[in-house]
Formats: structure tokens, sequence, C-alpha cells
């Protein structure tokens, strides 16, 4: 069933979309670096463009990977899939689904974080390297989590919009957060994490409300009256 699931994620059409992320992944690190500044100015101004590269990276991939993921997932539920469930079983679909696409968001940010590191060491920028880089990945990778287990759940196929709409909700909430943090919105929707990333227990109740998306998409998946 996972190979059944993955050979309809690796479609033509999802295949050119994953092709177009890694090539404008794989580029922007190269193109954000002061490659036309003399590297003794590099390391006079290092605070400036090590902020400058750093938090423009960070917020660019925030950008692209919630809309490669939105997508790619906005054909999950195909009719031909939902209609072999008479003989595999539903619960057996739905955590193939949960299997595969958790597999490709990590496989993604682990790929967005190594490619950051071997950028700035191939092009000896070693004073741009944020240490915890990785840190900031661990938290975006949580908040994509959370969209693809939403998107998941709540988008069917004459209901794509939704998918666009998470999205939307996750850049807006992102942009006010920044400038006012309300602890009551991260209850409600607990994304954009790194802003609460100084509270005891953000990790933890993200994970929570992780395992009860996990439990209502498979609740959903089996009682669900396909048409």
């Amino acid at each position: 069933m996972i190979r059944l699931v993955l050979n309809h994620l690796l479609s033509r059409k999802n295949l050119i979309i994953i092709f177009i992320y890694l090539a404008f992944l794989l580029s922007i690190n190269y193109l954000l670096l002061p490659n036309d500044v003399a590297p003794c100015e590099v390391i006079l101004n290092s605070n400036y463009y090590f902020n400058y590269y750093n938090e423009l990276l960070l917020e660019l991939i925030k950008i692209i990977i919630p809309i490669s993921l939105v997508l790619l997932l906005t054909d999950h539920d195909h009719n031909y899939i939902n209609n072999i469930t008479t003989y595999i079983g539903r619960s057996k679909v739905i955590k193939s689904k949960i299997i595969i696409y958790l597999y490709i968001i990590i496989l993604l940010i682990l790929i967005s974080t190594l490619n950051y590191y071997l950028a700035l060491k191939i092009s000896k920028n070693d004073c741009l390297v944020k240490v915890n880089f990785y840190h900031d990945m661990t938290f975006l990778l949580i908040d994509n989590i959370l969209m693809f287990l939403l998107i998941l759940l709540l988008v069917r196929k004459d209901k794509k919009i939704i998918g666009y709409l998470i999205i939307m909700l996750y850049y807006v909430l992102g942009f006010y957060l920044n400038i006012e943090s309300k602890i009551a919105i991260f209850y409600v929707f607990p994304i954009n994490i790194s802003n609460f990333k100084n509270y005891t227990n953000t990790l933890s109740y993200a994970f929570i409300y992780i395992i009860i998306l996990i439990v209502l998409n498979i609740y959903t998946y089996i009682n669900e009256d396909f048409k």
C-alpha cells in the first residue's frame, strides 16, 4: 500500500513540482550569499551579513516548503486510491498516506538543512554559519507536519481551496505573531511555534496536537462516506 501511495505521489506533475522545488531550494542558498562583496568587508561587517543571510533565507524557506506541500497534497484524495479501500482496508490506506507524506516532509527539511551548511562551507563563508540553524528548521518541520495533517484531514477533491487557505492562514498568523505574540492563538492553532520557543511546554503541546490530528485523520477516513 505504501508503494501505491508513493507511486501516486510521484506522478509526473508532482515530480515536476519536486524538481522545481529542489532546484530553487539549492539555488537560493548561493544567490543570497554576498558574492559581490569583498571577503574582508564581509568579515568586518559580519553581524550585518550574518543576520541578513540567515533571516532572509529562513523566511524564503518558510514560503517555499508550505507552497510545495500544498501542491503535492491537494490531490491526495484521488478516486482510485479511495476505491481500493474495499480490498486493502481504510485504516491501512490512511496510515500509509501519513507515513509517506511525513517521510517527504522530513526529507525536504533535511535537504534544506544540509544544503545550508554545505553552501556556506563550499563558498568559504563560515562567518555566516548559524550554529543552531538546525534548531530553526526543527520548528519549521513541526509547523509543516501540523499543516500537512490539517490538509489531509480537511482537503478533499471538491474542497481543494481549503489547502491554500490553511497556508494563507499560516503566513498571516506568522506576520501577526512577529508583531505581537498571542498565546491564545497558539492554543487554538499551534503554528509558527518558533515564536513561542522560549515557553516551557511549547514542543509538548505541539506534539500532543499532532497526535490528536493523526487520530482524527484515521477516525475520519475510516468513517468517511466516499462519493
